[in-house]
């Protein structure tokens, strides 16, 4: 994390100082492109830092969930995944079968989200399209 990602972190979150921990989990989550479960998370961040304990990741995720740093999927399993709040809009595949999640761009979802407003009077802030079916390799 450089010094210009620590100022604008502590301003997101409205703190005076950085954990070490919220550090860590920060450069993990901006690492990994992928859509992270809470169990992935931990193990990544236990092999840098073994002190680190399951409640304080779970915190760290609901502190950087509020102020958007990461999204919340619920992607048709039991468990969210997170990813990271800074990746541009995009939509999800999911496979209900293998549980593979494939991001893609799609468009046409600004003038869907403009007819939606209109119709129904809403002040849309996102819109986020989640697809589930099968994947290729599950098909067969």
């Amino acid at each position: 994390m450089n010094k210009q990602q620590t100022v604008e972190l502590k301003k997101k979150l409205k703190v005076e100082r950085l954990t070490p921990q919220r550090i860590l989990l920060f450069d993990i989550i901006q690492q990994n492109p992928g859509h992270l479960h809470v169990e992935e998370l931990y193990k990544l961040a236990r092999k840098k830092d073994a002190t680190i304990n399951l409640s304080t990741v779970y915190r760290t995720l609901n502190e950087f969930k509020k102020v958007g740093i990461v999204h919340e999927l619920h992607l048709e399993e039991e468990h969210h995944h997170y990813e990271s709040g800074e990746k541009a809009a995009h939509h999800h595949l999911i496979c209900g079968k293998c549980g593979a999640v494939v991001d893609f761009l799609w468009n046409k979802i600004e003038d869907l989200k403009k007819k939606i407003a209109k119709k129904y009077g809403y002040s849309i802030s996102h819109l986020r399209l989640q697809a589930t079916g099968l994947c290729q390799k599950c098909r067969k």
